[in-house]
């Protein structure tokens, strides 16, 4: 099995003097900015770092975005959130009258969102839905969440729908590469669907993705937000997005066969 790695706010390689140095601050968003105007903002987020402060975090992303944007008319607003150990597309509104035109647009599900991961195991479908209600269990190793076990939990239970597909699959169909498009927006969705169908996000401390790794893959979180897609709130236009993959999942993608 892989040496697991440490997972800390340092894996996105961080510059000194954050999030307080204003200048080191807006060189650091700058380096992540895929698309930008002056109503909206997309990132390109590092696996590794928080987007809100934690109990386990000592830097975050909303704090990095306070200090670069300090001076301006209006303060950055995360529009949604990806967890820590996710990477890629992030929507941050650059005022108040465009957060709430996104939340708007969230809540209506007018916003396209497209993650790819690298799974342990193969779904015995090549695409399908994935439409499992989920809780959060607290639990030692971390609040997790999970379908409901009886009629008490199924009333607390929330909605959770997830469209995947498989784009490659190793031979002996032992790692598998899917596309997946979350119709809700449930905490680790995509996360806990994918345990469920028996194919666990590679590295996923959380759902059972440590498992027999080959060695050199690595134990980070191999999921990552690929594509958002939307009618701009001002323009009226469709803005499309995509996010390169990060450095882990396009070298574990190579070694696995799952270009």
């Amino acid at each position: 099995m892989a040496e697991l790695e440490p997972v800390t706010d340092t894996a996105a390689g961080l510059p000194d003097g954050l999030p307080g140095d204003r200048l080191a601050a807006r060189d650091f968003v700058d380096r992540l900015t895929l698309y930008r105007d002056d109503d909206l903002l997309v990132l390109d987020k590092p696996a590794g770092l928080a987007v809100q402060k934690g109990t386990r975090t000592s830097l975050d992303l909303d704090a990095i975005l306070l200090a670069a944007f300090a001076g301006a008319p209006d303060r950055p607003r995360l529009t949604h959130r990806l967890d820590r150990d996710t990477s890629g597309c992030l929507l941050v509104a650059l005022s108040l009258v465009a957060t709430r035109a996104i939340g708007r647009h969230f809540m209506a599900g007018r916003i396209d969102k497209e993650y790819r991961a690298l799974t342990l195991g193969l779904p015995d479908a090549e695409t399908g839905i994935i439409d499992r209600p989920l809780l959060k269990a607290r639990e030692p190793g971390g609040d997790r969440m999970r379908p409901p076990q009886n009629a008490a939990e199924a009333a607390c239970a929330k909605p959770a729908s997830t469209l995947f597909e498989v784009l490659a699959a190793s031979p002996g169909a032992r790692f598998a590469h899917l596309s997946l498009k979350p119709l809700t927006g449930r905490q680790h969705q995509i996360r806990a669907h994918l345990a469920g169908l028996g194919a666990p996000v590679l590295g996923d401390r959380l759902y059972g993705g440590l498992a027999d790794l080959p060695d050199g893959i690595g134990t980070r979180l191999h999921l990552h937000a690929r594509r958002l897609s939307f009618l701009h709130p001002a323009t009226r236009r469709t803005l499309d997005v995509v996010a390169p993959f990060p450095p882990h999942m396009t070298a574990a993608s190579t070694r696995l066969g799952l270009q």
